[in-house]
């Protein structure tokens, strides 16, 4: 589920958890990107996790990142 929200499509929207997902290639995307879209995202009450894709080669260390960001909510 990935609603459009202020322009912004994320990736994955967990909407029991307000979380907002986003997966950036270092190609496409650059480090300031991640500030504005979390400012964007929080006027809707979202919370955004932006996992890299270096860190999304290693699927235990991914599932570790998420549980993190979801666990300090």
């Amino acid at each position: 589920y990935a609603p459009i929200i202020n322009r912004l499509k994320p990736d994955f929207v967990i909407p029991s958890k307000n979380v907002a997902i986003e997966v950036f290639g270092v190609y496409w995307h650059k480090q300031d990107e991640v500030p504005i879209r979390k400012e964007r995202l929080s006027k809707y009450g979202l919370r955004l996790l932006v996992l890299w894709d270096y860190e999304i080669s290693n699927v235990n260390k991914t599932k570790q990142i998420i549980k993190q960001f979801l666990d300090s909510l």
